[in-house]
């Protein structure tokens, strides 16, 4: 394995405190929870919500085995 160095700089121009991490609300399922998820697109009910998570996740699939496919050629 190859060893590499790099130096970098790093500066901080702001820092906000972190409450809790851990702390998590249930999103109510409506049309503005759609919009957050989904701001370019019109859906309008938890079917239609539910079809386009099933469809980026089977497109991504489709991409990593694409590449992975690449890969191993």
């Amino acid at each position: 394995m190859d060893n590499y160095s790099i130096d970098f700089l790093l500066n901080i121009e702001e820092v906000n405190k972190i409450v809790s991490i851990f702390q998590n609300e249930k999103a109510e399922i409506n049309n503005d929870f759609f919009k957050k998820v989904y701001p370019n697109e019109e859906i309008k009910s938890l079917n239609e919500f539910k079809s386009k998570i099933k469809k980026d996740i089977e497109n991504q699939f489709v991409n990593q085995s694409d590449q992975k496919f690449l890969n191993d050629v």
